[in-house]
């Protein structure tokens, strides 16, 4: 099932259940020619779960995970930020709809985010259907306490 949406208030309505979605960095994908940034996450099956709120209580034995993509569409100027590497785990903390809407900003754990000047709110938000295996756990490192023992090293 995917969702069009072309306003703030809609987007923000469907980025909601997708919070504290895991990915890896190399899920967030911004393509210049296009100018275009997907990313995709896995998020536990509310389906599973009985339905209500965002399914992160699931019952037991019912440990099911989807994916979901995010497509935003329109971009004039992108700046990513990511603290770990690549082959880490992120987690989707929020996302935010500035100036009038044109600008779009994704925040990720540990601190890190994906912030963007958009020509309009064009966005879409798919649940790709396939189940997958549970995510590993992110590592979530302070940069501040690894550059410190890497010094000490």
């Amino acid at each position: 099932m995917a969702q069009h949406v072309t306003d703030r208030d809609s987007l923000l309505k469907a980025l909601a259940p997708l919070r504290d979605g895991l990915f890896l960095g190399t899920d967030l994908v911004y393509d210049e020619a296009s100018r275009t940034m997907t990313l995709s996450l896995t998020c536990p099956d509310t389906a599973a779960a009985g339905g209500g709120g965002r399914g992160f209580f699931l019952r037991p034995g019912k440990n099911s995970y989807r994916r979901h993509a995010i497509q935003v569409r329109h971009i004039v100027s992108y700046k990513q930020y990511l603290v770990a590497s690549l082959e880490e785990v992120y987690v989707l903390d929020r996302a935010e709809v500035g100036r009038g809407g044109q600008e779009l900003a994704f925040y990720f754990r540990p601190g890190d985010r994906a912030v963007m000047d958009v020509d309009q709110i064009d966005v879409r938000v798919e649940d790709v259907g396939r189940a997958t295996a549970p995510p590993r756990k992110p590592g979530v490192v302070n940069p501040l306490l690894a550059s410190e023992k890497a010094r000490r090293r």
